[in-house]
């Protein structure tokens, strides 16, 4: 458990890190920016993470897989690198003619400008990294492209006039991260060693994790194309894309446990070790549940009182889509249990891509009847729908295989625990305005009111938690 404990403290450091960023810097570019240029770049961001990750395929989750299935073989680990280095190249040629002949004429040149990240998602080895288990080169590169683009929108983005200049800085920055992996990956990979031969095999493996990745995609970015296309109010995307983007700081710390989790647990199902594979799933059953329905309670006792002070009050419209979406939360955390970690790890893609083409579906029928009469809260509810309609899919067939009572036994406790939270910080803050130190005051209530709730419990997560750190202190 060690690896894992110091990949999953790696990624959590980095996650407070990028916590922290957006707080200093959404504020400023809600003001400099307005809506209307902030709602342009995100709907250039969706349009571009579309055709990345269309013409990637599945790339990235199938060169994890492959690589932690083979990580004790260097010959075939290092044949199987080189293979997927192939594929990519020629992705990256596929992606490219795509993205600019597709191109929404209007935005043209901000698409232009948007490029190199295109190119940094094809040029991406943090995939090596993660298959081996050592996530301190991943997190390094992700820290320097957060700090060149922070000091970047301080220096260089003044006025409305410099959207450009932004949308820059997150390309070029996130193309120089992702080149700054090369010198690192000579520790795990040798000379050419490429296998034509193949080369169909792995294609198909990647078209095979693409099918879900594709889904995932449609029902996690089309919500900003549609509500583009149907009202042409650039406006209501950026107050959806900034709810969005507020849910997913806490939801990453659930990302990051299923990246850590996935090689590792490919790893053991090509052991065999399947009582392995199901205790680690009673654990981290127990620690998604545990941190993510907190998290969902606190957004929503603190949304209306944080909106104003931190977006500014032409974003107050954000804290209701906060509301609407925070329990994607959960369903994240529980897909990612189910999907990300058990059925990638264990080969079973079917059910990964049928529920995420259904929830693909759903999505886009939701939104073509909510977006005309509730605009970007009707894409709000449309991706709620999608996103519990995964959870439904998945974890019916995986309670032939799991108990899935054992997995979420603690679902209730913790739910109860997290609603008392949200009572405590509802009664004592209500009256408060919006200001930094009311949000400061809620988060410190919650956290204290939800600690001394589970220590009152005895419950079994928070002494795993405390006993790791006093093990770490002690070895320092």
């Amino acid at each position: 458990m060690g690896k894992i404990v110091n990949n999953f403290i790696y990624n959590i450091v980095y996650q407070i890190f990028i916590l922290i960023v957006p707080i200093i810097t959404a504020p400023y570019l809600t003001r400099v920016l307005g809506a209307t240029n902030l709602g342009t770049y995100s709907y250039i961001s969706s349009y571009a993470s579309i055709i990345s990750n269309l013409t990637l395929l599945g790339i990235y989750n199938y060169g994890v897989r492959q690589l932690a299935y083979t990580r004790d073989d260097k010959i075939k680990f290092n044949s199987n690198f080189w293979d997927i280095i192939i594929l990519r190249v020629g992705m990256t040629l596929i992606g490219s003619i795509f993205y600019f002949l597709l191109s929404n004429v209007e935005f043209k040149y901000y698409i232009l400008i948007y490029f190199p990240w295109l190119l940094a998602g094809y040029a991406d080895l943090s995939w090596v990294f993660v298959a081996v288990e050592d996530m301190k080169w991943c997190v390094l590169k992700n820290f320097m492209a957060k700090i060149i683009t922070v000091v970047g929108i301080f220096v260089w983005v003044r006025t409305s006039e410099d959207t450009w200049k932004y949308i820059a800085l997150l390309s070029f920055s996130t193309l120089f991260a992702n080149l700054s992996l090369l010198p690192q990956i000579k520790k795990y990979i040798g000379l050419p060693q490429i296998n034509f031969k193949n080369l169909k095999q792995h294609l198909k493996g990647t078209i095979i994790l693409f099918l879900p990745s594709m889904a995932s995609l449609i029902y996690l970015q089309i919500d900003k194309i549609m509500i583009e296309a149907i009202t042409g109010a650039m406006d209501e995307i950026s107050f959806y894309d900034q709810a969005e983007k507020i849910v997913k700081i806490p939801m990453t710390f659930i990302t990051v446990l299923s990246t850590v989790m996935m090689p590792r647990m490919a790893n053991e199902f090509a052991k065999g070790h399947t009582q392995k594979i199901k205790a680690y799933m009673s654990k981290i059953g127990s620690f998604s549940l545990a941190i993510s329905l907190p998290m969902i309670v606190g957004l929503m006792s603190v949304s209306k009182q944080f909106i104003p002070w931190y977006l500014g009050n032409d974003y107050t419209p954000t804290a209701i889509a906060i509301i609407i979406i925070a329990p994607m939360i959960l369903s994240n955390a529980l897909a990612g249990i189910s999907g990300s970690q058990y059925f990638v790890a264990t080969n079973q893609l079917n059910v990964v891509i049928w529920s995420n083409v259904s929830a693909a579906i759903l999505n886009i029928l939701a939104n073509a009847i909510l977006i005309p009469r509730y605009g970007y809260i009707g894409s709000a509810i449309a991706s709620i729908f999608a996103s519990y309609k995964i959870v439904v899919i998945q974890y019916v067939r995986l309670s032939k295989e799991i108990e899935i009572k054992e997995l979420l036994h603690d679902f209730p406790r913790y739910l109860v625990t997290a609603s008392m939270m949200g009572a405590v910080i509802f009664i004592l803050t209500r009256h408060m305005p919006a200001s930094a130190l009311t949000t400061f005051t809620q988060i410190i209530i919650g956290l204290l009111t939800y600690g001394i709730l589970l220590l009152l419990e005895k419950d079994t997560f928070l002494k795993d938690v405390l006993l790791i750190l006093k093990n770490r202190i002690r070895k320092k």
